[in-house]
């Protein structure tokens, strides 16, 4: 069944929402739940994390080792910094299942 132009409108507009309502949410447990910080490439602490559980604390310490997996050929401040940004936005960009999602990623690349 063909949509008309109308729908495909519709239809992109409805999937360009949900996509950014999405980044949207994961950039705020990013930073909230999980002490990542996408734009800057900051990373807290896991010590300072006191208001997470252990579950919660686990996937913090999986996607800081992540991070450094990915950033880790970076040979100099800049480059490293740019990385981190980098991945961490991916990171958002393909959390999209909910970090349970991007925790069995992880573990299964590992």
């Amino acid at each position: 069944m063909a949509f008309d132009q109308s729908t495909r409108n519709r239809l992109q507009r409805f999937v360009t929402d949900a996509r950014r309502t999405l980044e949207e949410e994961f950039t705020r447990q990013l930073q909230n739940d999980y002490g990542l910080d996408p734009i800057s490439g900051t990373a807290s602490p896991l010590e300072s994390l006191r208001h997470i559980n252990d579950q919660q604390r686990e996937t913090a310490r999986i996607l800081r080792d992540t991070l450094a997996h990915y950033c880790a050929s970076a040979d100099t401040d800049t480059k490293a910094t740019a990385c981190s940004i980098s991945v961490g936005m991916d990171i958002v960009r393909n959390a999209r299942l909910g970090f349970g999602g991007v925790r069995s990623q992880v573990i299964e690349k590992a």
